[in-house]
C-alpha cells in the first residue's frame, strides 16, 4: 500500500479486527517529497492503524521511498513515528532486498536500521530485529 491507501487499510482492518496483519514497508512514506503535508497525512493515517488495530508494522522499505542522495536524518521522522505509534512489541525489521538495492546495498540499509532502533535499546532492538517477527509468524523460539 501507499498512504493513499491508508484510510482504506484502517476501514479493512477495523472491519475484520481478527485479522492479523502487517503493514508492509511503513506503507511507502514519500519521504523524498521532503513535504510537511505528506509526513502529516502519512503519519495521522499510520497513528490510526496503530492505536485501532493490532496490525505490526514491517520496518523496510524507507530508504527506496527516500530520494537517491538519502541521509539517516531523512529517515529518522519516519522510523521514530512507527516505533512511537506501533511500539517495538509489534514493529519487524525487514531488509527489502533485493529492491533496496535502488538506493542501498543491504549492509548501509541494515546499518541505518540499526543506528535509527539503537535509541530504543536492546530489549526493543531485539524485538525489532527478529521478536516481533517470530511471534507474528508463530515461529518457534
Amino acid at each position: 500500500g501507499f498512504p493513499r491507501h491508508l484510510k482504506n487499510f484502517l476501514t479493512i482492518l477495523t472491519r475484520y479486527p481478527e485479522m492479523r496483519t502487517v503493514v508492509d514497508h511503513c506503507m511507502k512514506p514519500q519521504i523524498r517529497d521532503h513535504s510537511p503535508e505528506r509526513f502529516a497525512h502519512w503519519a495521522k493515517g499510520m497513528a490510526l492503524i496503530a492505536t485501532e488495530t493490532g496490525a505490526f508494522c514491517k520496518f523496510s522499505g524507507l530508504v527506496t521511498e527516500a530520494g537517491p542522495d538519502w541521509s539517516i536524518e531523512d529517515l529518522k521522522p519516519y522510523a521514530e513515528h512507527v516505533f512511537e505509534v506501533f511500539g517495538p512489541k509489534r514493529v519487524m525489521w525487514g531488509s527489502d532486498w533485493p529492491v533496496c538495492r535502488l538506493r542501498a546495498e543491504y549492509d548501509r540499509w541494515h546499518s541505518t536500521a540499526r543506528e535509527l532502533t539503537a535509541p530504543l535499546g536492546a530489549a526493543a532492538e531485539d524485538r525489532v530485529f527478529g521478536g516481533s517477527a517470530a511471534e507474528f509468524y508463530r515461529l518457534a523460539s
